[in-house]
This record gives structure tokens, sequence and C-alpha cells, in this order.
């Protein structure tokens, strides 16, 4: 995703037991980048 110029604005440390994923918001992104073309199963949000 950084090839793609992602910036990770938003990352939250995962805790050290369960199945909890933390929310990561991308920046800086155009409508080309791979990430905003694809599926992501996880709580991720892009922002062209």
């Amino acid at each position: 995703m950084r090839c793609d110029g992602a910036q990770v604005r938003t990352r939250s440390e995962r805790p050290a037991t369960g199945y909890f994923v933390p929310p990561t918001v991308l920046a800086g992104l155009t409508s080309a980048a791979t990430v905003a073309q694809t599926e992501i199963v996880g709580p991720v949000v892009t922002a062209l």
C-alpha cells in the first residue's frame, strides 16, 4: 500500500489477546491505488 502513496493516519495498538483488529485510516490515495480498488477484509477506511 505504501507504494501507492498511502499514509497511515490512525492506527491503534493490538491487544495481546483476542481477535480484535484495530481500525486503520489510510489517506493520500488516488482512485488508481490498489487499496481503493480491492476489497479489504478488516476495519479499514480509505480517503481519496
